[in-house]
C-alpha cells in the first residue's frame, strides 16, 4: 500500500511540468495521505518485529525502494499527461512507442545484465536461455503468457484512457485505491475461504495501523479529488464549491482529446485517411 505515496510525487512534479495550482483542498488531501502511508509504512515495520535487526533493515530499504519506484512512476504519469494534452499525440501511438522502448531496453540491458550477472539460475542470476526453452516446451505456459501480455495492454490502454480523459493524478487514485482491494481480497480468502490459501493474508499487530493509514489514504485521495470539502470556519457553502469544481471537471473532460485513437490504430500511426472523392 506504500505505492500510494505516488500521489504525492504525481501531485509535486505536475506543477512545475504542467503549470498545475494547486488549492487547499489539493494540500490537505496531499497532507492526509502523507499520514497514511507513514501508518502503513509503520505497520510493515511492526510485522516485522524489532528483535531482528536484519529483517528490519531489509523492510526499510525496500520501502525506500518503493518509494524510488513511485517517483519514477509519477514522472511516467506527468510525461504521458504532457505528450496525451500539450503535444496532442494519439494514445496508440504513445502506447506502441512506450511498448517499443520497453522490449529495446529487455533485450539490450535487462537480460544480458541477469545472464553475465552470478546466481543460482544455472549460475547466471537469470537464465534466459533455460526460461525460453521451458516456455517453448509448454504450450500451457505459452497460452498464459499470451494471456498475461494481452491483459497488460489492454491495461495500459485503459490507464491512457484515464489519462486522455481525466489526468495522471485521477490515474494515480485509482491505482492506490487497488491496493486496498488486494489486502481486502487477501483477507476474504483467509477467513471466508481457505485459511491454508497462499494467496490469503491473516491479520496481524500492524493490521490496525495499516487499516486506519489505509482508510487515511482514500480520505486524502477523495479531498484531493474534491470529492469530499473538510468544513472549513467562515466558507462558503459546500455546494457552490463542489458545484464549481464539478464544473471544471466536466469542461475538461468535454474538452479531452478523442478517444477514437484506439478505435483505429493505423490513425494514430499513419494519419487519418483521406476524405473520398465525390463522384458525379
Amino acid at each position: 500500500m506504500l505505492r500510494g505515496s505516488g500521489i504525492i510525487f504525481t501531485a509535486l512534479l505536475s506543477v512545475p511540468l504542467l503549470g498545475k495550482q494547486l488549492l487547499r483542498h489539493h494540500y490537505l488531501g496531499l497532507a492526509v495521505s502523507l499520514f497514511g502511508v507513514g501508518l502503513v509504512g509503520t505497520a510493515d515495520v511492526i510485522d516485522e518485529g524489532v528483535d531482528s535487526s536484519m529483517d528490519t533493515r531489509a523492510t526499510l530499504i525496500g520501502m525506500g525502494l518503493v518509494f524510488a519506484g513511485q517517483v519514477v512512476e509519477a514522472a511516467m504519469l506527468v510525461s504521458e499527461e504532457y505528450l496525451l494534452k500539450s503535444i496532442d499525440l494519439p494514445p496508440a501511438q504513445l502506447l506502441g512507442l512506450e511498448g517499443l522502448w520497453g522490449v529495446a531496453l529487455l533485450l539490450l540491458v535487462v537480460f544480458p545484465a541477469m545472464n553475465l550477472a552470478p546466481g543460482p539460475d544455472n549460475g547466471h542470476l537469470d537464465d534466459v536461455a533455460n526460461e525460453l526453452h521451458l516456455l517453448s516446451s509448454s504450450p500451457v505456459l505459452v497460452w498464459m503468457t499470451t494471456a498475461q501480455v494481452a491483459i497488460a495492454a489492454l491495461g495500459s490502454a485503459g490507464s491512457l484512457a484515464v489519462t486522455v480523459h481525466l489526468s495522471g493524478m485521477h490515474r494515480k487514485i485509482l491505482d492506490a485505491m487497488r491496493s486496498g482491494l488486494i489486502w481486502a481480497f487477501g483477507l476474504g480468502v483467509h477467513y471466508l475461504l481457505d485459511d491454508s490459501s497462499p494467496y490469503g493474508e491473516e491479520l496481524s499487530r500492524g493490521s490496525a495501523a495499516q487499516f486506519v493509514g489505509l482508510a487515511a489514504l482514500v480520505l486524502g485521495l477523495l479531498t484531493y479529488g474534491g470529492l469530499w470539502e473538510a468544513p472549513a470556519p467562515g466558507a462558503s457553502p459546500p455546494g457552490e464549491d463542489k458545484e464549481g469544481r464539478m464544473e471544471a471537471a466536466l469542461s475538461e473532460i468535454s474538452t479531452a482529446p478523442s478517444m477514437s485513437s484506439f478505435d483505429s490504430p493505423s490513425d494514430s500511426l499513419l494519419g487519418p485517411a483521406s476524405e473520398p472523392e465525390e463522384r458525379f
